[in-house]
């Protein structure tokens, strides 16, 4: 009687494995393939918009590699302090906070969101600009120069900050928002990867403080042209908010409290939250 070899069973059952696999290869393959052509070529007003809303990130990216990455160390070798550096975090926070409140209640009376985008957008990125032209306009205060031009940037940053979330709602709708926010993240990411060795190799052949200078000047232009990408997306206009009577700070506070009372495992989220970013914001 003929007996069964493992051995030969197992080489049988590794190629009836793989030749079922390569079909569903080449066929996962071709979704993809395909996915990428239908984003390359929207075939809606729709998919136009969320392919300018990853090409405005693959940008911000690049800004990313750059002014953002390398910030602390231009005013550093800028001659900025430990106690200035610490400012440099610390200080656009403390500005944030105070400027939160009235940029809500500014962008939410906007019914043109996407103007408010452009116009908070273009004032934060022209900062970049200034730091660039630091070493020739303050020779000897570039630390502290840096430090003032960065915590003025963070006024119009809450109204990018809200406003771009404002724009994103009207401009995606809710069935795919999920999807195009993970991948503007996700193309955020990897062009800062892919760029952020191009820039330090930039900075280690350029001269300081040039390579600097070149980097911050670059990033802006990259700001500009996330602009420009940004105000070819149609996106309707919202709908104004109505003022509504003033409620009392000790009566917002107490249902505040209760609100979080109810949903405590949100009340912990925000509370290890506040932790984590009081302590990134301390000096060092």
């Amino acid at each position: 009687m003929a007996t069964t070899d493992p051995e030969g069973l197992e080489d049988l059952q590794g190629r009836h494995i793989v030749g079922e696999g390569v079909p569903n290869l080449v066929g996962s393959g071709r979704r993809l393939v395909d996915r990428v052509r239908a984003a390359l070529s929207p075939s809606s007003e729709e998919d136009r918009g969320i392919l300018l809303l990853y090409l405005d990130m693959a940008f911000q990216g690049i800004v990313a590699a750059g002014a953002t990455a390398y910030l602390s160390v231009f005013a550093v070798r800028l001659g900025a302090s430990t106690f200035l550096i610490g400012l440099l975090s610390s200080l656009p926070s403390l500005l944030l906070v105070l400027s939160a409140v009235p940029a809500g209640r500014y962008v939410a009376r906007q019914p043109g969101v996407k103007a408010v985008v452009i116009r908070s957008r273009i004032a934060f990125r022209v900062s970049y600009l200034f730091i660039a032209l630091v070493p020739w306009l303050f020779p000897n205060w570039g630390g502290a120069a840096i430090v003032v031009i960065w915590a003025l940037a963070a006024i119009p940053t809450n109204f990018v900050e809200v406003s771009v979330t404002a724009a994103l709602a009207e401009a995606i709708p809710p069935k795919r928002r999920a999807t195009v926010i993970s991948t503007r993240y996700a193309v955020h990411a990897c062009v800062a990867a892919l760029a952020l060795p191009v820039v330090g190799r930039l900075l280690d052949t350029l001269p300081f403080p040039l390579g600097y200078q070149v980097v911050f000047a670059g990033s802006f232009l990259a700001a500009m042209l996330s602009v420009w990408v940004f105000s070819k997306i149609r996106i309707p206009d919202q709908k104004v908010a109505v003022e509504q009577k003033r409620v009392p700070s000790a009566r917002r506070l107490r249902g505040g409290l209760a609100a979080l009372r109810v949903n405590r495992a949100f009340g912990a989220y925000l509370l290890a939250l506040t932790l984590f970013r009081f302590g990134m914001a301390l000096p060092q």
